[in-house]
């Protein structure tokens, strides 16, 4: 699991050519005012609560773990304390640095084919067919979050929760 979430905020945090951003509906991706700068880490516990962990994994978890940080990035898990399958985790992972257009989507798609746009937010945003990997990717910033082992009810209702706390991070 820590390689998944490796991976992700890899390509997260994958640097390309700037390119102008379109949101999936084609209209341009709201610029953000981040003054996440190099040497800086952005805290994905910020803005990932233990209310918002226990309400995706419908159990209460223990307190938030900084699994990682560094000057570009970080990831905020929480672990159930009574789950009945070991392993079972959500992970919230934030990376920011020079992004290409849609690089955090295209890298997330190559990782789940089966990924389908999430619309409704001001940053373009995917998560996989059952709804426990999503990804958002902003101007300076890429947001994304697994969910292990258990999987969500509703994965587009799942997804908007995701989102909304993803909007925050990348607008921050």
């Amino acid at each position: 699991m820590r390689i998944v979430i490796t991976l992700l905020l890899a390509a997260v945090a994958a640097t390309g050519c700037a390119a102008a951003q379109t949101t999936s509906s084609g209209a341009p991706a709201a610029t953000t005012g981040s003054s996440a700068t190099a040497g800086k880490p952005v805290d994905a516990c910020k803005f990932f609560t233990q209310a918002d962990a226990e309400s995706m994994l419908g159990m209460p978890t223990g307190p938030a773990k900084n699994e990682s940080a560094s000057p570009v990035g970080s990831t905020c898990a929480y672990h159930p304390s009574g789950a009945a399958t070991p392993g079972t985790r959500v992970a919230l992972s934030i990376g920011f640095g020079e992004f290409s257009g849609t690089g955090t989507l295209s890298d997330f798609k190559d990782g789940w084919p089966d990924a389908v746009d999430v619309t409704g937010f001001p940053y373009p945003a995917m998560r996989n067919a059952n709804g426990t990997n999503f990804a958002m990717q902003g101007n300076d910033r890429g947001c994304g979050l697994i969910m292990s082992i258990k999987k969500p009810a509703d994965p587009d209702a799942f997804a908007r929760q995701v989102g909304a706390i993803c909007a925050k991070a990348l607008a921050s």
